[in-house]
């Protein structure tokens, strides 16, 4: 169940991120977190993921602890655009790009206070009953690139035999390199 140097190895090849002999060179400070999202979510080891096999095997303390694993297995990423500020109950209202649902009342203190109106957001949404948050994952795209980027996603998940959703994590991780902003400066 533990992580080992081949599965850090195999996941940074995926993600194309750099090295200098056995060390990981990150870009940036996120790009830790994007590489452990990315294992802990999109990486299948016996058909099952890390977080699967923590919640069959560990399981949770509490209700709350096994409704939030849960709803972590059942968490995917999409790409969003921002459609509602209400910084008054820290949400912002996301319609998703790639799919059709609309209406998504995400709880998120700090887009709801610095996102501005029409921003794409890349996310794994966590939907408990009473809430959505996000596992931390985030990139940010400027509303003009919406078009390109949809584009790129198709055209490239048409050529790959990967999973769907580690194709998608995998397609947008390399366009954020490219076109992404600074999540800070959301």
């Amino acid at each position: 169940m533990y992580l080992d140097r081949d599965i850090i190895d195999e996941t940074s090849q995926l993600l194309d991120l750099d090295r200098d002999g056995d060390a990981l060179l990150y870009d940036t400070e996120e790009e830790q977190s994007v590489h452990m999202d990315f294992i802990l979510h999109e990486y299948h080891q016996n058909g099952t993921t890390f977080v699967e096999r923590y919640r069959d095997e560990e399981g949770g303390d509490s209700e709350l602890e096994r409704e939030l694993l849960d709803a972590m297995v059942r968490a995917e990423t999409s790409l969003f655009r921002v459609t509602e500020i209400d910084s008054s109950a820290s949400q912002v209202v996301l319609e998703d790009v790639l799919g059709d649902e609309t209406g998504i009342e995400l709880t998120d203190r700090n887009f709801s206070r610095t996102a501005p109106p029409d921003i794409l957001l890349f996310l794994r949404l966590v939907r408990l009953e009473d809430i959505t948050m996000t596992s931390g994952l985030s990139f940010a795209f400027r509303p003009s690139t919406e078009e390109h980027l949809v584009s790129v996603y198709d055209q490239v998940l048409e050529r790959t035999n990967r999973p769907e959703s580690m194709s998608r994590f995998i397609i947008f991780h390399k366009l954020n390199r490219k076109y992404g902003l600074d999540v800070h400066q959301v």
